[in-house]
């Protein structure tokens, strides 16, 4: 199934991606719970895709449908690991070599598969967290403004009470590089053009968030706001022993259980250190900047039905 691998997808004419997508939504049942609106072309850079845009029927969210990808390698290779430990910073490990080496003598990168998903466009907004009920946000900057200062836990149990969940670690990184191998999903270097990080530093009057409109472009999947707005949380607790790559979340614990989450995608207060694609924070608080974007997994769904 073309869907399944983003090469054959970028291969295959606007017929069978349109077909591809027909069988897609009838073998899911995904008419329950999106609307199909279109297919859109998106351009990055370098990379251009098209993709399956979708209205999500409970939230009015947009969503967009991501081919899959059956070799994934999340993190960095040795050279940009290199480069990134003497040129930013780093929190949590974004190195995740094998125990083989290649023709150069280069440990090979963990690959995974990562099947489709439907992920939103933007992060969750407070109008929709309140529409739907979610717990009294402690700090709110206007309805189209992401939610901010949430806890892991608070979002996703929202979120699957809409049958959405959070994305897991791999999830959320694949989505935001759409196929790029480099540092920011726009290349190797800081570009204030696409992320809110140097762009709005000198305009903010005190703290506060910014809406889907102020984001800088899209990745070449059409997300927004993936570098550089709000820290995102993902699925994933941080594991307290080696764990190798998988696309589905890493089990989430109880929220007393002491395992902290993953935060992705950096933060417009930090510096660039931290806004990178392949960037994990390690965080165990609801802070300012804490925020958040939903999937609809098919595995979850299946396991639904």
């Amino acid at each position: 199934m073309i869907l399944e691998d983003l090469h054959l997808w970028g291969q295959a004419s606007d017929t069978e991606q349109h077909q591809a997508i027909k069988d897609f939504i009838q073998s899911n049942a995904l008419d329950k719970h999106f609307e199909f609106i279109s297919v859109e072309t998106f351009s990055c850079a370098a990379l251009q895709h098209r993709i399956g845009v979708f209205k999500h029927l409970a939230t009015g969210m947009p969503f967009h449908l991501l081919p899959g990808c059956t070799h994934f390698q999340a993190g960095l290779d040795e050279q940009q690991y290199e480069y990134v430990s003497n040129h930013y910073s780093m929190d949590l490990p974004e190195f995740f070599p094998t125990n083989e080496l290649d023709e150069n003598g280069e440990n090979v990168r963990q690959s995974v598969t990562v099947p489709p998903m439907l992920i939103s466009r933007f992060a969750i907004t407070e109008s929709v967290w309140i529409a739907h009920k979610g717990m009294r946000l402690h700090r709110q900057f206007g309805d189209d403004h992401p939610i901010d200062a949430v806890k892991r836990h608070a979002v996703q149990s929202w979120a699957m009470r809409l049958d959405l969940s959070l994305p897991s670690n791999i999830e959320w990184e694949y989505a935001c590089r759409a196929g790029s191998n480099t540092l920011f999903y726009w290349g190797n270097e800081p570009n204030p053009d696409y992320a809110l990080q140097e762009r709005h530093k000198d305009a903010m009057d005190g703290y506060r968030t910014f809406t889907e409109a102020e984001q800088g472009p899209a990745n070449a999947f059409g997300l927004l706001g993936m570098i550089g707005n709000q820290a995102e949380w993902v699925l994933d607790d941080v594991p307290d022993y080696p764990a190798p790559l998988q696309a589905y979340p890493l089990i989430l614990g109880m929220e007393d259980d002491g395992l902290d989450g993953i935060l992705r995608g950096g933060w417009h207060d930090y510096g660039w250190s931290f806004n990178r694609a392949t960037s994990r924070i390690q965080c165990g608080a609801a802070d300012s900047g804490c925020s958040g974007r939903l999937v609809f997994r098919l595995a979850d769904h299946k396991a639904r039905q």
